[in-house]
């Protein structure tokens, strides 16, 4: 919240125009298996980046909370 750019990404997520959630990430060596009905488990990622944004790829990657900090 000490960036003008936070403190947007905080209003807009509060406010209810943005609450989608997108990441990037890199699968790391033997970090993955499969899983039921065609899924893949991650179970070791390299986490690149987080971003709020308005429409994910996946529909339920959803921000559903949003914490206050105090001073």
């Amino acid at each position: 919240l000490t960036t003008t750019a936070g403190s947007d990404a905080h209003q807009h997520v509060k406010g209810g125009d943005l609450s989608g959630l997108s990441i990037g990430y890199r699968v790391l060596p033997g970090g993955s298996k499969a899983g039921p009905n065609g899924t893949t488990i991650l179970t070791k990622l390299d986490l690149l980046e987080a971003s709020i944004v308005a429409f994910p790829a996946n529909r339920r990657a959803r921000v559903t909370g949003v914490k206050s900090f105090g001073s």
